[in-house]
């Protein structure tokens, strides 16, 4: 959705934006291409954990107020999806030791383990963790796979259908 950022700049400062329907969003990037970016990044942060509903856009021309002086206003595409603050119970089945290790180590972190399961699972998918530590899942089985498989079920075909040989009677004498 877009909404109106203000968007001023100094010499020799970053580009700084505040998001005047989202009180207290305030973000700062070193190019205009980078303000996008870190103006949903803000706006995640401020809605985390909150279970406030998402304002409508306002209009910029409503919104002359003495502290947006001197810059300029730009609309910037927020998506509101990442915004959403619901949370939603599941269950999960961990091993017993997991779960013990899981519990420590997010209490020496002072967060709880619903949060770091999940923000942890985020990082991973959006590849904030290096793949060096994370096994890299591929979106579908390689060719090579499905050869190897269909080649097996071959095999086992065949041998289901070859027939024992038939056992001729021993001849009388």
């Amino acid at each position: 959705m877009l909404y109106p950022v203000y968007v001023h700049h100094g010499e020799g400062t970053a580009y700084g934006a505040i998001v005047p329907d989202f009180e207290g969003c305030f973000a700062a990037a070193d190019s205009l291409r980078d303000l996008p970016a870190a103006v949903q990044e803000a706006a995640e942060a401020l809605f985390e954990g909150e279970d406030a509903g998402i304002p409508e856009p306002s209009d910029p021309e409503e919104l002359n107020d003495e502290e947006f002086q001197g810059g300029s206003w730009a609309f910037i595409d927020i998506d509101t999806g990442k915004l959403n603050t619901a949370k939603e119970r599941v269950n999960i089945s961990v091993p017993v030791f997991a779960l013990r290790e899981i519990d420590e180590y997010v209490a020496r972190l002072g967060e709880n383990r619903s949060h770091f399961l999940y923000t942890t699972a985020l990082k991973v998918i959006r590849g904030e963790i290096p793949e060096v530590i994370v096994k890299k899942v591929p979106a579908k089985r390689p060719a090579r796979y499905k050869a190897a498989a269909k080649k097996t079920r071959a095999k086992k075909k065949a041998a289901a259908n070859k027939k024992a040989p038939v056992r001729q009677p021993a001849a009388v004498a």
